[in-house]
């Protein structure tokens, strides 16, 4: 159970957050500093200093929650939907995944700074929690298709894992951003792209 410091600090890291995004959204990247955001929030940037070290592990905090808040809601959609076909299966991932397309485009523009000035454990526990993502679906595919093989569902979510956040570490940093900047643009094809590609691989299994 939270004590009220935990909440009152919680409250806090939120509005921080939140302004960041803001000022992100409205003027760019790095049009985000300490000073910024102390002007919107109206407190000493030196307040600040008492919940992050840097702009990126703010950063670092937004994209955690979003990818938080993804994956609980794809949990919750496959705990609730007692049957899918392939062809439902891959398009709900494709359709969910739209939801944090300007997280992608955050880490298609910036990922190379937020690597190099992030806080190490930040990003790690970021890290864990996109790998998160791999129980839900290997218990999903157990569930609707249970014709695959342990290696079959592993394979399908590793393809999963290539094509949607191209930051796996064989990749280099160029390929990473063509791979995010691909997801990122609602302009392109993407989401048709993505979706046969997924159910081309899974009618393969």
């Amino acid at each position: 159970m939270k004590t009220k410091k935990d909440l009152k600090i919680a409250k806090k890291k939120q509005e921080i957050m939140d302004t960041c995004w803001e000022i992100y959204l409205q003027h760019g990247y790095f049009a985000v500093s300490f000073n910024s955001i102390s002007e919107i929030i109206i407190c000493d940037r030196t307040t600040i200093y008492n919940y992050y070290n840097s702009v990126e592990d703010i950063f670092i905090d937004i994209l955690e929650n979003a990818y938080s808040i993804w994956l609980e809601r794809l949990k919750c959609h496959f705990d609730e939907t007692t049957q899918m076909t392939k062809e439902e299966f891959c398009a709900h991932i494709v359709d969910s995944q739209n939801q944090i397309t300007k997280y992608f485009k955050l880490l298609a523009n910036h990922i190379k700074i937020i690597d190099k000035k992030g806080n190490p454990e930040n990003l790690i526990k970021f890290s864990n929690t996109i790998q998160a993502v791999n129980p839900i679906f290997y218990k999903s595919l157990t569930k609707y298709f249970p014709d695959l093989s342990d290696t079959q569902k592993n394979d399908f979510i590793y393809f999963w894992s290539v094509i949607t956040d191209g930051m796996i570490q064989t990749k280099s940093f160029q390929e990473k951003t063509n791979y995010l900047q691909y997801f990122a643009d609602p302009s392109s094809d993407s989401d048709t792209f993505f979706y046969k590609t997924l159910l081309m691989f899974m009618n393969n299994l």
